[in-house]
């Protein structure tokens, strides 16, 4: 079995009136080897998924799952509130919840002269 140095987890990208939502798909990755740091307006997600052959003495015929680590970063907009960003994890799904700030948001309508 040959097992990549490292993967790209599929993320899907929405945003609500009131928040940015990002979700990835990470099964078999547990909670634990997951990392979310936010700095300087950057979101950084982090992990592994290793592959583990168990003493079975199985002959894989076929590894489609993609082995290794993970990084992915995004540059967020200036108007979240980072002090509010929520990350849960379930059934492989890594959902984070970035608020908008409501201050920032306001839309301003300008005059022409």
């Amino acid at each position: 079995v040959t097992v990549g140095k490292s993967f790209t987890p599929q993320v899907d990208i929405s945003e609500t009136e009131k928040a940015f939502e990002l979700s990835f798909a990470v099964p078999g990755i547990k909670k634990n080897e997951i990392k979310i740091d936010l700095n300087e307006g950057q979101l950084v997600v982090s992990g592994e998924r290793k592959f583990e052959e168990k003493k079975e003495e199985k002959n894989f015929h076929s590894v489609e799952t993609r082995y290794g680590s993970f990084n992915r970063s995004f540059q967020l907009p200036d108007n979240i509130n980072a002090d509010k960003v929520e990350a849960k994890y379930e059934d492989g799904l890594l959902n984070i919840v970035i608020p908008k700030d409501e201050k920032k948001t306001q839309k301003k309508t300008i005059a022409i002269k």
